[in-house]
């Protein structure tokens, strides 16, 4: 049976911080499974963690060390900029163009025999390949996730698959 926890004055990011602590740490387990018993590649490797024990209790997560990755910043910082240079293209393509952008195509499957214009490709930039490459990672990552393995809680949800 799980303990009933109230949590009072508590809010911002240390009540958010404190909530994911009571209500488990998954961080740990993905990593390791993703880092143990798969090929996947696209997630820091776990390297540590620090546990809490009470005694004859389950140990609970307090902290997860990932491998360093290098970067240069985060994905938000790079969707601002991206998103900033497409209005910037924008504008100087209305001034450029009194007609307005390009006619709507879809961006989702451009094989359908709707290839992305160029023009659009130049509004949107460097954007749509990396889209495409996260929505790819996306995809490995669930694959690793839901690969038959003997971790029952990592097994597909029957019915789903």
């Amino acid at each position: 049976m799980g303990a009933r926890v109230a949590v009072a004055g508590a809010s911002g990011y240390a009540g958010g911080e404190l909530l994911r602590l009571l209500a488990g740490h998954p961080d740990l387990e993905i990593g390791r499974y993703l880092t143990e018993q798969t090929d996947y590649h696209g997630a820091a490797t776990v390297v540590g963690s620090i546990d809490y024990r009470r005694r004859g209790g389950e140990p609970s997560t307090l902290g997860v060390l990932h491998r360093y990755i290098a970067n240069q910043g985060t994905a938000w910082q790079y969707m601002l900029d991206q998103l900033s240079q497409y209005f910037e293209r924008v504008a100087a393509l209305s001034r450029e163009l009194p007609s307005g952008p390009p006619r709507p195509v879809s961006l989702q499957d451009p094989a359908e025999g709707n290839e992305v214009p160029r023009t659009w490709r130049e509004l949107i930039g460097g954007y749509l390949d990396t889209a495409r490459l996260l929505g790819l990672r996306t995809a490995e990552l669930h694959q690793a996730l839901a690969a038959n393995r003997p971790d029952p809680a990592f097994a597909a949800a029957p019915g789903l698959l």
